[in-house]
């Protein structure tokens, strides 16, 4: 059986992303997407209803 929780750890460990924003649903981050509230690079993982993005991404509050 398929782990997808274990996968997506894996992924995010392998890829060194850091995390963003914890307990968002899929349709809220779709929707955020669409009004750009992630950062860019931004990647929703369903399995642990999480959002990681890319260390060197900026985003608009932490430039203010």
């Amino acid at each position: 059986m398929i782990d997808h929780c274990q996968r997506q750890r894996d992924i995010i460990a392998r890829e060194h992303l850091q995390f963003f924003e914890e307990n968002v649903s899929q349709e809220a981050f779709v929707m955020g997407v669409n009004r750009r509230a992630w950062p860019a690079g931004a990647r929703y993982f369903y399995a642990i209803q999480q959002v990681w993005m890319p260390r060197n991404a900026a985003h608009k509050e932490a430039a203010e």
